[in-house]
């Protein structure tokens, strides 16, 4: 940075930057605060029962009426997009059952596994290098210990 670009940087003082930080963390508050109210409704939504309509498509999976909600009916829509070849539906059913959890997890205890491994192979090539140098330099002495 050159030095009239310095020269332009203004700090700000005390009070400014305690005012800047008081009004971000009311805005987050605020954000926070409507997710919240929006997860909410969202849940509120997805636990409503199922319009008569729509319950064809549960029936047609056999889908007990007690279990018939608007979350269930948005789990049966994805899975019959899935049957059907949407990948979308089938990365977003991996993803819901932790599918894709499992995947990761299973990765990186095979990435573990490898660096194990790895480590072991090269200890076994130090032990086998140590020993042919001792081999070496075997002058044939042995010793006995009489006690």
């Amino acid at each position: 940075m050159n030095e009239t670009s310095k020269k332009n940087l203004v700090p700000f003082t005390k009070e400014t930057a305690r005012e800047a930080g008081s009004r971000g963390g009311k805005a987050s508050v605020k954000t926070r605060r409507r997710k919240k109210k929006m997860k909410q409704a969202m849940d509120l939504l997805l636990s409503l029962p199922v319009l008569p309509e729509n319950m064809s498509k549960l029936n047609q999976l056999g889908v007990d009426i007690e279990d018939a909600d608007n979350q269930m009916l948005m789990l049966t829509v994805a899975f019959q997009k899935a049957v059907s070849g949407d990948v979308k539906a089938m990365h977003f059913i991996k993803e819901i059952t932790g599918a894709t959890a499992t995947t990761e997890l299973e990765r990186q205890k095979l990435k573990l596994e490898k660096e194990r491994l790895k480590i072991m192979q090269e200890q076994l090539e130090i032990n086998r290098k140590l020993k042919n140098s001792f081999d070496e330099n075997d002058d044939g002495v042995e010793i006995i210990n009489d006690i």
